[in-house]
């Protein structure tokens, strides 16, 4: 009896030992497979973070490459190593490069040469390496994980971002400047209009007029007693002063008679890159000779190599849209001196040195997007005044503009400046009246490309990859 029961108590002291240890593997076997999931995760994670530098990297080549040629209709975007693709249904330019181990696929299409108003779209697709034990667990067919066979390069995790540009135009604010804004004028205005829809005045006046600089200094931008009818911005942390009679705000507010500032028309958000102008061709020697008008009837453009005065004499375009670019300065002076656009024709003015012009000022009866100053980095002064018009638009980003005089001292004048200015700096005094083309923000000049809105990508669009063979 005693050798029996000692059998028994060993007998179950081994079954015990046994399901312990069956129950310490299968312990162990779960923690060695949560830990290899946790290392296969992190894997994952790394390499699927370090695509999004892949793919940014992508988007950034696309839009170097939409502002640099896509606005020509000849080569447009066949170039550079792009090339002509169809992926997805959509025709277009893509093109592969390498980014150290990894590379990117990019691809534009709805891009249409020549054409306004374009929201071309970008297709960024970043490839990375990822360790062979996590494309393993992955599905190929997942549309994620681009899987290897034995003896091939490492397996690569792919992700997209679909991204969606517009065109940005120079003229964004009916007056906007790099430094101070001072409107000391009396019985000054500012508001705005749309060109496309005819000439100022009636039931075409809004209240758009809006007012904008970089600076960022305590009065970046002094109202005075203007009547602004819009807003007004100042870069971070700069500051507006207005006067006892002064007004900012939309129709209502100034259908109230409200002085002062109305609540959200202030802000301190401004942050805006003016590029430098960049004369164009200096092809067609232009002679101005002592006739008048002087005219201006050639598509392929005129080129002065000194100054032109206009003293009592009309510049006169006609028929052609075409530029001239004065190596020197512009002078305009006397009663009858005036630039005029005849209807159909375009006028692009580059200068390089200072810009006075008084007389008759610029009738321009097409809209303010068919003459355009253009001020090249050494232009510094523009100097606007007498009892004319101008109806275009300034870009000048290096000069100050000065505007003074202006029409028939009343607020209801609706001849003194219509269109828009980007300068260094401006003041405006007299009675002048600021009339901003609506028109300029969807027809005018543009500056770029820029990314209107982002989305990441289904894994069924990453896998349709644009048939373009890298470097």
């Amino acid at each position: 009896m005693k050798i029996r029961n000692k059998l028994s108590q060993a007998g179950s002291t081994l079954l015990l030992t046994v399901v312990a240890t069956g129950i310490i593997g299968l312990m162990l076997a779960a923690y060695l497979s949560l830990v290899k999931v946790q290392n296969i995760s992190g894997f994952r994670s790394q390499a699927w973070n370090a695509a999004i530098p892949v793919i940014e990297a992508g988007i950034e080549d696309a839009l170097s490459h939409l502002n640099a040629h896509g606005s020509n209709a000849s080569p447009g975007l066949a170039c550079d190593n792009w090339t002509a693709c169809t992926s997805g249904g959509h025709s277009g330019y893509a093109v592969v490069r390498n980014v150290g181990d990894s590379k990117y696929n990019v691809f534009i299409y709805n891009w249409i040469p020549g054409a306004t108003n374009q929201f071309p779209v970008i297709e960024s697709r970043g490839f990375v390496n990822t360790p062979v034990a996590v494309a393993s667990v992955n599905s190929p067919s997942s549309g994620y994980m681009f899987a290897a066979t034995p003896n091939t390069p490492p397996p690569q995790l792919a992700r997209g971002v679909r991204a969606v540009t517009t065109q940005n135009f120079l003229f964004t604010k009916g007056l906007a400047a790099n430094g101070t804004i001072d409107l000391g004028g009396n019985n000054m205005k500012t508001d705005s209009y749309d060109s496309t829809f005819g000439a100022y005045g009636g039931t075409n006046i809004s209240a758009f007029g809006d007012i904008a600089t970089n600076d960022a200094i305590t009065n970046s931008i002094s109202v005075g007693n203007a009547d602004v009818y819009g807003k007004v911005s100042t870069g971070p942390n700069g500051t507006v002063t207005i006067g006892p009679q002064g007004s900012v705000g939309d129709a209502t507010w100034h259908s109230a008679g409200t002085k002062g500032i109305e609540s959200g028309y202030v802000t301190d958000d401004m942050n805006v890159d003016f590029p430098k102008v960049d004369p164009p061709s200096t092809a067609g020697t232009f002679t101005p000779g002592s006739g008048n008008p002087i005219v201006l009837n050639s598509a392929s453009g005129y080129y002065l190599n000194g100054d032109l005065s206009l003293q009592n004499k009309t510049l006169l375009v006609t028929n052609a849209n075409t530029f001239l670019y004065i190596n020197g300065s512009l002078n305009m002076s006397g009663n009858s001196a005036a630039i005029v656009i005849a209807p159909g024709a375009s006028l692009n003015l580059y200068v390089s040195g200072s810009v006075s012009i008084t007389g008759q000022g610029v009738a321009n009866p097409n809209g303010s997007q068919n003459f355009i100053l253009y001020g090249l980095p050494t232009c510094t002064s523009i100097d606007f005044g007498g009892n004319g018009a101008f109806a275009g638009a300034i870009y000048a980003p290096s000069a100050t503009l000065t505007l003074h005089g202006g029409g028939s001292n009343s607020k209801a004048n609706p001849d003194d400046f219509t269109g828009a200015a980007v300068v260094k700096q401006a003041t405006l005094s007299g009675h002048f009246n600021f009339h901003y083309d609506l028109a300029l923000r969807k027809r005018g000049p543009w500056k770029g490309y820029i990314i209107t809105s982002w989305n990441e990508m289904l894994p069924t669009d990453v896998a349709v990859v644009p048939p373009v063979s890298g470097p």
